[in-house]
């Protein structure tokens, strides 16, 4: 964004790319490429979208990352520098901590829909508590595929809106 820019959509802009890395950070194991953390970016645009099965090119993603692996690199640095004390990456290898509270860290700054969506999964019985205490007990296991069904409900339904 060039200075003097809209610094409301700036400031969107930065949400979502810092969305993209927490939710891709879920999705993840602990030892992962730097490919793959940027395959992973890319593709929950993707996670759900009907059209990715009936036909689009099934490496559509790999398509979009490899050839521009840089400009991603230089795209999210910043928010990549920000998990510095819990994401290290060296000659394009990431190991992130996987512990239950960088878990909770990441779904707490999930997109507040996908947070929505993954709450209401794991309350299956309309548990009362209060949010944070069901997040806190969420974070104590492995919650990617509650984080990867809620993305791809919330491109389902926008893949079907256009």
């Amino acid at each position: 964004i060039e200075q003097g820019e809209d610094k409301e959509l700036k400031e969107a802009l930065c949400t979502n790319l810092s969305s993209a890395v927490h939710t891709a950070l879920l999705l993840l194991p602990e030892r992962f490429t730097e490919e793959e953390l940027y395959m992973t970016v890319a593709g929950l645009s993707y996670t759900g979208d009907f059209r990715m099965v009936v036909g689009e090119d099934r490496n559509k993603v790999a398509n979009i990352v490899r050839p521009q692996v840089d400009r991603f690199r230089e795209l999210y640095r910043k928010r990549l520098q920000e998990c510095a004390p819990v994401l290290h990456m060296s000659d394009s290898v990431c190991v992130q901590d996987v512990g239950s509270a960088r878990r909770l860290a990441h779904l707490i700054r999930l997109p507040s829909g996908i947070r929505d969506r993954v709450l209401t999964m794991y309350n299956t019985n309309q548990d009362t508590r209060q949010v944070e205490e069901i997040m806190v007990e969420m974070a104590q296991s492995d919650c990617s595929q509650m984080v990867a069904k809620a993305v791809g409900q919330v491109v389902a339904g926008v893949d079907k809106s256009q």
